[in-house]
C-alpha cells in the first residue's frame, strides 16, 4: 500500500477540492449538518471563509447534490442569532 489511513483521505480529499471545489466544500457542509447535532465549528468556518471567495458557487451546487437549498438545510438545523447570521453570510448582499 501506497498510502492509507489519514494520509489517504487526506490525499483524497485534495483530489476532490481541485477537481471541483464547490462540489467539494457543499458535501463538507452537508457532513457538518447531517445526523444528530451540527458541527457548529466546521460550519462557521466554511461559511465564513469561502464567503468573498465563491460561496455563491457553493450555494448552487448544494441545491444540485441534495435538492434543497443550503438557507433551508441551515433553518432546520441551526436557530437563533447564530442562525440568522449565518444566513445572511449565505445570502450575500
Amino acid at each position: 500500500r501506497v498510502f492509507s489511513g489519514d494520509a489517504k483521505i487526506a490525499y483524497l480529499a485534495l483530489i476532490d477540492c481541485i477537481q471541483n471545489k464547490p462540489r467539494f466544500f457543499a458535501k463538507q457542509l452537508y457532513d457538518a449538518m447531517k445526523g444528530l447535532g451540527t458541527a457548529d465549528q466546521h460550519l462557521i468556518r466554511i461559511v465564513v471563509s469561502r464567503s468573498e471567495i465563491d460561496l455563491a458557487l457553493i450555494r448552487e451546487e448544494f441545491e444540485l447534490m441534495y435538492k434543497k437549498p443550503l438557507v433551508d438545510w441551515i433553518k432546520a438545523e441551526c436557530s437563533g442569532p447564530y442562525r440568522d447570521a449565518l444566513i445572511v453570510i449565505i445570502k450575500g448582499n
